[in-house]
This record gives C-alpha cells, structure tokens and sequence, in this order.
C-alpha cells in the first residue's frame, strides 16, 4: 500500500507542475502578442528581353552566350518551356546553336511589413523615458520608450503616454513597427529558332531523291518507247552508225554469213582438190573391181 500511495503522490506532483507551466506559458502569451502583417503599395510592372545562344546543355543547367557576349549559365527546371520554331520543348530538347530571346515580365509591389507587439504589467520603476514592468510571470524587465517607437499605453481603457506612468499602475503596451519591403515576382517566356546548320540538314537529305527523280525522268521516257515499239532502237542505231561510215560495211558482212553455200563455190581451191581426189580415187578403186572381175572369169 505504501508504494502504491508515494506513486500517486508523485503523479499528482508531476500535473501540478505541468498545470503551473502552462498557465505560466499562456499568461505570458497573453501578457506578450506579436502580430505582423503586410501592407501593399501599387505595383509597377517592367519588362526586359535577354537574347543568347545555345553552348552547352547537360542535364536542367543550360549554358548561354548572351547578346553581349558573356557566357552565363541557368539552372533550369522541368516545368519551363521553350518555343522553338512554333514548337514546345523542353531544356533535354535544346541543341547547341539554338537562338533563345527571353522575355521577362517583372511586377514589383512595395510592400510596408507592420508588426504589432502587445504586452502588459505592473509599473515597478519609471524615469521617462525609463520604465521597468513585472510581467506576469514575475519577472522585471526594462524598457527605454523614445517617442520615435511609437508605443502606446493604455491605462484602465485610456491612452496614455511613457510619461504618464506611475508606480504600481497596470498598464498595457503596443508597439507598432513598420519595416519597408518588396515583393518581386517574375513571368518568362522563351521563344526561339532552331540552328542554320540543323535547319539546312534535312534540305539536303530530301534533295538526293529530288535529284534521282529529275535524272530519272528522261529514263521513263525512252523506256516507253523502247516497250510500245521494238523497231524503236533501228532508228536509233543507224542515228548511232551515222557517225561511223564502218557501220554499212556491216550489214554486208551478214549478208554473205547469210549465204553460207556461195562461200565453197567462191573460196574452192581447197575443196575442189579434195573433190578431184576423192573422183580420182572412186577411178582407181571402179578400175581395180573391174580388173579383178576379168581375172576371175579368165
């Protein structure tokens, strides 16, 4: 039983603590309030170009030698594209000799940041512009009030000023702060050409079929013909031998092969021997029969 009651001796502890902690917290939050908030001016809106070209792309940084002549290298994200030659592509896209304008459109709004701190105590010391307040959480803490701070005392509902304070009052502070600042946001748009040499590529790779098809033409021509009439290629080779007088000889040649039988008639040297040998000995051989057969009947 003992223990049993130390243990919730100790948890009772250990929540007042924690209840003593946290009404010390929202009374000083209560005691001690900031608020900030932010004020905008009119805003004024500019617009700028850069013009460059295209070095290097690895990755999303993009190096570029601008118009002036320097090289300067951005970081660019995935969601920015560029229209190049009427089409969206990303910085991946890009290729080295691309053209690039930028147009940035600027807007910047002047902005007043107010900041509001509120606080409140009881007056333990004050020598305007001097004044020493205890919080609630027990603690003294000095202020020194120049009127170019502009805070302001409220006493039991009256506005009241560093001056006015005296010793054991209650007495809760405002101070206002105004810090200038601005707002600068930025539309891009980029648009741009592809390079001269890229550009020129694909002309020559359409021209090689443009120029067999030119070349081409004069072929189907004489192919028609050659089809429609075989009598087509006489003409064209007498057109042809016009310019070798050798070319009659030629159908001469072809008439003799034509008349194989004249040529042992005129060329019979040869074999008009043979003829007169093979009468002579068909002779010899008729002489000897004969001779053989007078023989026999004798």
């Amino acid at each position: 039983m003992f223990p049993r009651s130390k243990f919730s001796i100790t948890s009772w502890a250990t929540v007042c603590t924690s209840l003593l902690l946290a009404a010390i917290v929202s009374r000083l939050a209560l005691a001690q309030q900031t608020m900030a908030e932010r004020v905008r001016g009119s805003a004024t809106v500019s617009t700028s170009q850069v013009k460059g070209e295209v070095v290097q792309v690895e990755g999303n940084d993009l190096l570029v030698k601008l118009s002036t002549g320097d090289l300067k290298t951005f970081h660019v994200p995935e969601t920015r594209k560029f229209h190049i030659d009427g089409r969206e592509l990303s910085v991946h896209d890009l290729q080295p000799g691309t053209t690039l304008t930028a147009t940035v459109k600027t807007t910047t709004t002047p902005v007043t940041v107010r900041t509001r701190s509120r606080l409140s105590g009881r007056v333990w010391f004050v020598a305007a512009p001097n004044v020493i307040l205890t919080l609630p959480d027990g603690q003294n803490k000095q202020y020194i009030v120049k009127e170019e701070d502009n805070v302001r005392f409220t006493i039991e509902g009256r506005p009241a000023t560093v001056f006015d304070l005296r010793k054991g009052m209650t007495v809760s502070a405002e101070k206002i702060v105004e810090a200038p600042d601005v707002e600068i946001t930025a539309d891009t748009s980029v648009v741009g050409h592809a390079p001269a040499l890229q550009a020129a590529a694909p002309r020559p790779g359409v021209t090689p079929p443009a120029a067999p098809t030119t070349g081409a033409l004069p072929l189907p021509t004489p192919a028609a013909p050659d089809t429609a009439a075989p009598a087509a290629p006489r003409p064209a080779a007498p057109e042809t031998t016009t310019a070798t007088p050798a070319q009659p000889a030629a159908p001469e040649t072809t008439t003799p092969t034509a008349a194989q039988p004249t040529a042992p008639e005129t060329g019979g040297t040869g074999t008009s021997l043979l003829l007169w040998l093979s009468v002579i000995a068909m002779i010899i051989i008729v002489i000897v029969i004969v001779a053989r057969r007078k023989s026999a009947k004798q």
